[in-house]
């Protein structure tokens, strides 16, 4: 694309947007819900809340493209009489999300280093876009799944295939669930344009 349009900003308020993305993409992780530490839970809540109201970034291109499943997001979720909500009531969940991520994830240099990364990849990223959130997403769940697997496997074969296949279930069923609204809007829902084309919705 443009290179004007795309250049490097301090997004931070991104990880927020990508451990939430994450939380709702696999299930299992609520689970872990009664291992929350209230005080790292309300210290991350502080820097999301900071983040939220800081660095914050509109892009252009989010709200110039109403095909995109991310312009109705922002617009009726983040804008206007939401936009207070969107910095004091949504970090909440961005640190919920967080914490939930890193003890599913059960080793602490791995979180430490997944983090970095999604910093360095994610943070500088100035138009929000849920594709960017598809190999962290593939990370955790690939983590998820090696520390069932160590957990397990030693004990019992069988518990650890169980396991697996309750995980895996959840989450196919619920990008199921996704993909067949996603395409459902695609093919039944089109629109027209100004210009007379017919457009329809899409990621």
């Amino acid at each position: 694309g443009d290179s004007s349009n795309h250049k490097p900003v301090f997004h931070f308020i991104q990880l927020g947007y990508l451990f939430t993305y994450i939380l709702f993409q696999i299930p299992e992780l609520f689970i872990r819900f009664k291992n929350i530490s209230i005080y790292i839970f309300m210290l991350t809540a502080g820097l999301f809340v900071s983040a939220a109201h800081y660095t914050t970034f509109e892009h252009p291109f989010l709200l110039s493209d109403n095909r995109h499943y991310t312009f109705y997001i922002w617009k009726r979720f983040f804008q206007n009489k939401f936009q207070s909500i969107s910095r004091n009531v949504y970090p909440l969940i961005y640190s919920l999300s967080s914490q939930l991520i890193i003890i599913s994830m059960e080793n602490y240099i791995w979180s430490f280093l997944f983090i970095a990364s999604c910093i360095v990849v994610v943070v500088p990223t100035p138009l929000l876009e849920f594709r960017y959130f598809e190999i962290p997403f593939v990370l955790v769940s690939l983590q998820i799944r090696g520390n069932i697997f160590l957990n397990e496997k030693r004990n019992n074969l069988l518990v650890f295939v169980n396991q697996l296949i309750k995980l895996d279930c959840l989450i196919i069923f619920f990008l199921l669930i996704v993909n067949i609204g996603v395409l459902y809007l695609f093919y039944f829902k089109s629109f027209v344009w100004n210009d007379g084309t017919t457009a329809r919705f899409m990621w």
